[in-house]
């Protein structure tokens, strides 16, 4: 059975001097789309697992860790400074800030179709 792990990275700088990350668990949900859900600011990951899996050494990499609202600033944003502007963000900052985006790329679109 495929669970899905929230967790939120709990270090002051995310990773310490050996790669390591510091986290602690959010929740653990049945679908992908709960666990996005569940997900308050952009420190907060996601997971796959499968009930009675074994993950291996804490210093595993675990795959198919996503960052979902990190990842949509980063889709979004111009440069890297803009994706860091008031670090770290919430969801609502987040939905803001995709939304302002969307809908100045769907202006920009009007404008070169009407040239």
């Amino acid at each position: 059975m495929q669970l899905w792990v929230v967790g939120l990275n709990t270090a002051e700088d995310i990773f310490d001097d050996k790669g390591v990350s510091a986290w602690a668990v959010k929740g653990i949900f049945d679908t992908k789309e709960a666990a996005i859900k569940a997900c308050e600011n952009v420190l907060c990951f996601i997971a796959p697992m499968e009930l009675n899996q074994d993950l291996g050494l804490p210093n595993t990499k675990w795959e198919g860790t996503e960052y979902p609202l990190w990842d949509l600033i980063r889709e979004y944003a111009d440069t890297y400074e803009e994706s860091m502007q008031d670090f770290p963000q919430s969801r609502e900052w987040v939905e803001n800030f995709v939304s302002a985006k969307k809908l100045k790329r769907e202006e920009t679109n009007d404008l070169r179709s009407n040239d």
